[in-house]
């Protein structure tokens, strides 16, 4: 039941807060129609034309002209036909109303200091519709030269479904990727894989090379190219091999003289070289970027 602002008014201040606030959190899981928004943009309107009389928790003229951006935002996708109002949002819009649902309410969680529960993230992750997938103009295949430990490949595994990518080659004693160890640090990712292994790394690569694969070894090596210079590395237009290493020893001497392109992440400490799968995520990040535009 929605309650009116005379009803509203009789409640205080934080305790108006706190009602909107626990309304979004049961709502954003389960919204579909702008029906659905109706009580949440009513209860805004409330707040803000109840602010100038309260004493605590008020909202500051910034913090107003951000609610009001919300009500604006959220009556605009509220139509006047009824039959629209119960039209299902599309996947698009449902994610944009979901995102200002979100901002919402972290703006109302800072004012009361009121905890967001995990499970409601995880809720939303959930039951909102999928990201359309990344589509690569070029084919990228990840090359793992005798990575000694499951968790790092389960690590690079997940993180290279987070970019859209499938491709693997296992190198040598690689872990495989139906490894328990692999399969937990990889939550799931590993199936989506399309993996190939290899004893012989000097002929995978150049079974590669031969598909017009550009081969990119991550290295700390002299002379090698900053990978947050990618760029011009990329005019070629050919595929992506890129390739790392064991944890220790790096990537075989043998693969690096099959590279077309050399890379180092740069650092500036005592160690000169990051962990196998962090130095992953942040290099393949950078190959996203370069290829398409700034991140969104």
């Amino acid at each position: 039941m929605i309650f009116t602002r005379k009803k509203f008014q009789l409640i205080g201040p934080r305790a108006r807060i706190k009602k909107l606030f626990h309304l979004l959190v049961d709502l954003i899981p389960v919204f579909q129609t702008p029906a659905d928004l109706e009580n949440i943009a009513t209860y805004v309107e409330y707040i803000i034309a109840l602010n100038a009389d309260v004493r605590s928790f008020k909202f500051s003229e910034t913090e107003l002209r951000e609610l009001s951006g919300f009500y604006e935002q959220l009556h605009a996708r509220i139509p006047d036909d009824p039959q629209q109002k119960v039209q299902p949002f599309p996947k698009d819009e449902k994610r944009r109303v979901a995102k200002i649902l979100i901002e919402l309410r972290y703006l109302l969680a800072e004012k009361i200091q009121q905890p967001i529960k995990e499970s409601s993230l995880i809720i939303l992750e959930r039951d909102l519709p999928p990201s359309e997938p990344l589509i690569w103009p070029q084919e990228v295949v990840v090359v793992l030269d005798h990575v000694r430990s499951p968790y790092n490949v389960g690590a690079v595994i997940r993180t290279m479904e987070c970019v859209g990518l499938n491709r693997v080659l296992s190198i040598g004693y690689t872990p495989r990727l139906d490894s328990r160890q692999v399969k937990r640090s990889a939550m799931g990712c590993e199936s989506s894989m399309n993996v190939e292994y290899a004893d012989d790394g000097v002929a995978a690569i150049q079974r590669l090379k031969e598909q017009n694969f550009q081969v990119y070894i991550l290295e700390t090596i002299i002379p090698s190219t900053s990978v947050f210079a990618l760029q011009p590395t990329l005019q070629h237009g050919g595929h992506i091999a890129l390739v790392i290493g064991n944890e220790e020893m790096g990537v075989d001497e043998s693969l690096i003289a099959l590279a077309a392109h050399l890379i180092h992440i740069p650092t500036f400490g005592v160690k000169n070289s990051l962990n196998v799968s962090i130095a992953f995520s942040i290099t393949i990040y950078q190959f996203w970027s370069a290829v398409f535009g700034s991140p969104t």
